[in-house]
């Protein structure tokens, strides 16, 4: 057997694995809230607990970066981002 095909076959797989390990399984949450102090009050942080994700987008949480504790996010093992809506003046 020709070993350069072998090669070419472990590899080949090596790479399959490795994208359906890490590429693959990433896990993405997009999550309307509708206010997110409301949402914690009702178990926000612990179904984070019980659902886990790579990527957690919260829409419509009708705060600030300064009115929540990101520590509550960051102890979960997340870093938050913010892009806030801005008031349109007339």
């Amino acid at each position: 057997m020709d070993y350069d095909i072998v090669l070419s076959i472990l590899v080949t797989t090596f790479f399959r694995i490795l994208l359906h390990t890490y590429i693959c399984s990433m896990k993405i949450i997009s999550y309307n809230v509708n206010g997110i102090r409301a949402a914690m009050k009702k178990g926000f942080t612990d179904w984070l607990k019980t659902h886990p994700a790579d990527v957690i987008c919260i829409q419509e949480n009708k705060a600030q970066q300064s009115d929540l504790d990101a520590a509550t996010f960051n102890e979960l093992g997340y870093h938050d981002y913010w892009f806030c809506a801005q008031k349109k003046r007339v």
